[in-house]
């Protein structure tokens, strides 16, 4: 794009659209197949992460600008299938640290379909009970009323 003379603002502007676009389709993929809610899924989709990550740190800023912070939800979510320990982690570590921009609903349902096909570990017992949780407000937790699934 650059050779064509593209504006650096359209290119990072399209960027961002692709990576929003991208976001939205894996991450709701996650919610959607169970297949996709695994430990070893998790790790594909955290190495794939991780290459366009890299590419993006390779390009110049001028052109691909913030389009990296559109990939959030999906980054979050490959996080919290691949860490370890999960039914140790509390409600607040999970919401407040590891998955602040993930709504309750979202992390129950990524929780409730998650299973480890590589360590042949327990699903998580612990952590959909954490989400039961009836007062939220006590919790400090006010974005469980964000939406289900992300518009692509």
């Amino acid at each position: 794009m650059r050779a064509n003379h593209v504006p650096p603002f359209l290119v990072c502007k399209l960027f961002a659209q692709i990576f929003s676009f991208i976001n939205a389709q894996l991450f709701n993929s996650l919610l959607l197949r169970r297949e996709c809610c695994s430990f070893s899924n998790g790790e594909y989709l955290k190495a794939g992460l991780a290459e366009l990550e890299q590419w993006c740190h390779d390009a110049t800023e001028e052109f691909v600008g913030l389009a990296w912070d559109e990939m959030k939800h999906i980054r979050q979510a490959v996080g919290f299938l691949v860490i370890h320990q999960k039914p140790k982690k509390t409600l607040k570590e999970i919401t407040n640290d590891l998955c602040p921009v993930l709504s309750i609903q979202q992390l129950y349902r990524i929780s409730t379909m998650y299973w480890d096909n590589k360590y042949g570990n327990c699903c998580l017992d612990m952590v959909p009970c954490y989400f039961k949780y009836e007062n939220y407000d006590d919790l400090g937790l006010k974005q469980c009323y964000q939406q289900f699934f992300l518009i692509g």
